[in-house]
């Protein structure tokens, strides 16, 4: 498809000319979600804090997953090496009363059912677990302590699978 006034996003695909073009995931969207979700799990464990779970659902080839995995690293390190700069002077004491819980990397699953023959590339760092959108939430339900998040970037047209997660899970980004 062409996308109006998007000349060198047009050349790309045009030059690619292959059939799993589906997106192009940007920095800045990857860093956006990342940075969403990590919020949001942090807002969730003020309330209760959990074991988090993200399964991408339709992931097709996994690239999702895997940048979002990175950005998250690299979002926690940065996040971390930040307080770690803060200095304050205090008593033992209040030291003690100020300790402060380090958020958690959560795990990051891609699921896929392979109906839309998305091809798999040979990566040791992307793994994609065939499974249905229904079977990837039976498998991968949170128990006590524990909460899953589900995103799905290519729900197909005039289906709604969000009814199957809404019992298990916590929140889901379409």
């Amino acid at each position: 498809g062409q996308v109006l006034n998007s000349g060198p996003l047009n050349a790309f695909f045009e030059m690619r000319r292959r059939e799993d073009s589906y997106e192009l995931w940007t920095h800045d969207y990857i860093f956006g979600l990342a940075e969403y979700l990590l919020e949001r799990i942090k807002t969730m464990d003020s309330e209760q804090p959990l074991s988090t779970t993200i399964v991408d659902v339709g992931s097709g080839d996994g690239r999702l997953c895997y940048f979002l995995r990175r950005a998250m690293g690299i979002t926690l390190q940065r996040l971390s090496s930040a307080s770690k700069q803060i200095t304050v002077r205090a008593t033992k004491r209040a030291k003690k009363q100020r300790v402060q819980k380090e958020q958690v990397m959560p795990t990051i699953i891609a699921t896929d059912d392979g109906s839309w023959k998305a091809p798999l590339y040979p990566n040791p760092h992307i793994k994609v677990e065939r499974l249905s959108s229904v079977e990837a939430i039976a498998k991968y339900r949170p128990e006590e302590n524990e909460r899953l998040i589900v995103l799905c970037s290519w729900m197909p047209p005039d289906l709604d699978f969000t009814s199957d997660w809404r019992p298990a899970a916590e929140e889901y980004v379409l």
